[in-house]
């Protein structure tokens, strides 16, 4: 058997912890966005290009909607399928 041995703490600190609290229980709420250096950014326009209303023209917007409702179609439909298998084999053997 493997004889364990002591640990040993060098002291160097990985991840500050010092700002992380404990959830509360009974009142949940919002989590705090935590910005150690708390300065401004620079371009916050070029970080989410994509929430700009002016990028996209209503037909595209409708297409990307209409991909979207397509792409969540899809994936559902595929559980259906895949459910109403199950239920027919077990209608079929019991």
């Amino acid at each position: 058997m493997k004889k364990h041995e002591p640990f040993e703490d060098d002291g160097r600190t990985i991840v500050d912890m010092s700002g992380v609290e404990m959830p509360s229980l009974f009142l949940p709420r919002k989590p705090r966005q935590f910005d150690p250096d708390n300065a401004p950014r620079e371009n916050p326009g070029q970080e989410r290009p994509w929430e700009e209303p002016e990028q996209l023209t209503a037909g595209q917007k409708f297409w990307v909607i209409l991909g979207a409702l397509k792409a969540a179609l899809l994936i559902g439909s595929v559980y259906l399928v895949g459910l109403g298998l199950i239920i027919l084999l077990m209608v079929l053997f019991w």
